[in-house]
């Protein structure tokens, strides 16, 4: 309610009774009784995550809509940010804040001293270390989202089959790429999530439901390319990716995510060229997608393009939103890349940066771990990597196998190696460097 006045536009706030049965229909009848812009929609039974949005989507009047869970607390602020950034493309077709208890890139980390009394302040941090920035993303939880009428009218609202919840909002985002519509996190808005209070409070396993939910995704969109494709990332097989991606006629549905996840398995199997063109295709058209910009950045500098490469990168970590592990990730292969072409003052200067930013990241130890290979401390990769053992990370057994193998340790060097190639495949450094030990033996 204290967010009503930041825009200034005519607003309504519209509250959905979910079948509720604890007294909050009559409190929130009170609530329309006092506030001529608070309307109630009341439901005779609980109708799902979706269904409840739905009534509320469908009820409203005005030009653009935003979904707010009911266990959150908002910054005063919110409003205003997510118009903001909602009309600074056309294209784009929901924003959404970040907040402590969500999944992936919209999730924020709270200092130890903050908690939910602390929303103002979280948000006025926000705005001084990520002001303004935006990043565009796959999927944006359902917790807290805004977009325009046009774009539910387009895209349709969240389907009701989810029942009570989960994956309704994956569904949304998936309908929205296919549509061609922009999912944008708004990193200095900020909404404090309590997170399943619904399901706790059904007595409902959250664990089971998200797994029936799950299956119930899959099923629905079975046969549609992009989904199988992003179902091929998350089984790390690029083989099918390749060849689910080998002919993208200009119509598939998802077309620009699709070019996108055959450019990153074309990185993956050393074809740098061809995936740093469609990288360059899809970029143009989505400037914000933090990871393809970096991508296709190491494109660039994997095939001696360096000034261009260099240029693409300083951008990316001066225009995109990275979280400190991603951030230290991207400086520690940039380190990496430095050491290749023997520039070693440079990779320690980045690895130097990636460890300030990140302190213990394993994407910095891995490569500091490979730099001492190179000059044969075999001790000191031990010392760094043994505690890191059961990180169960196929470079960290690649090289604890190494520098094994280097100090006359071969059981322990096959046993790593045999780890690390069940981690990462075939094509691993662990099951090359394996092959490797067992044509020696």
């Amino acid at each position: 309610l204290q967010s009503r006045q930041q825009t200034g536009l005519p607003r309504e706030l519209i509250f959905v009774d979910n079948g509720s049965r604890d007294g909050s229909r009559e409190w929130l009848k009170g609530l329309q009784a006092r506030f001529d812009w608070v309307r109630v929609e009341t439901q005779d039974r609980n109708l799902g995550f979706a269904g409840g949005c739905n009534a509320g989507l469908r009820a409203a009047r005005g030009a653009t809509l935003a979904i707010l869970n009911n266990d959150t607390l908002v910054e005063t602020r919110l409003l205003q940010k997510l118009l903001t950034a909602l009309d600074e493309d056309p294209r784009t077709g929901l924003v959404a804040p970040v907040s402590n208890y969500v999944m992936g890139s919209q999730q924020v980390q709270l200092l130890p001293t903050e908690s939910q009394e602390d929303v103002e302040a979280i948000a006025d941090r926000l705005e001084r270390e990520a002001p303004g920035k935006r990043s565009e993303v796959e999927h944006l939880a359902g917790l807290c989202l805004l977009g325009r009428r046009a774009f539910f009218e387009q895209t349709g609202l969240f389907d009701p089959v989810y029942g009570l919840g989960n994956y309704e909002d994956n569904d949304l985002c998936l309908r929205a790429r296919i549509a061609d519509h922009r999912l944008i996190v708004v990193h200095d808005a900020y909404v404090h999530h309590f997170g399943n209070r619904s399901f706790r409070d059904l007595g409902i396993d959250y664990e089971s439901q998200l797994e029936s939910q799950r299956r119930l995704h899959r099923q629905r969109w079975q046969g549609c390319l992009l989904f199988e494709l992003e179902e091929a990332v998350l089984a790390d097989d690029h083989a099918s990716i390749l060849e689910l991606s080998e002919t993208l006629p200009p119509d598939a549905p998802g077309r620009d995510w699709c070019l996108r996840i055959r450019a990153k398995a074309l990185v993956d199997s050393g074809r740098q060229e061809e995936a740093r063109r469609l990288y360059t295709e899809f970029c143009e058209r989505h400037p914000l997608h933090t990871e393809s910009a970096c991508l296709l950045a190491f494109c660039h500098l994997d095939n001696d393009d360096v000034e261009r490469g260099r240029q693409l990168l300083a951008r990316a970590l001066g225009e995109c939103h990275m979280d400190d592990g991603f951030a230290a990730s991207v400086l520690a292969r940039l380190a990496h890349w430095c050491w290749t072409r023997s520039l070693r003052a440079e990779a320690h200067q980045h690895l130097a940066a990636a460890r300030k930013i990140r302190p213990g990241a394993l994407s910095t130890t891995i490569v500091e771990s490979g730099f001492l290979l190179e000059e044969e401390r075999y001790d000191e990769v031990l010392s760094v990597l043994t505690p890191l053992r059961d990180e169960a990370h196929t470079d960290i057994l690649a090289n604890l196998g190494i520098a094994h193998f280097h100090k006359g340790n071969l059981e322990q060097a096959i046993a790593d190696f045999e780890e690390g190639a069940r981690l990462g495949g075939p094509g691993s450094a662990a099951a090359a460097n394996l092959a490797q030990v067992r044509a020696l033996a």
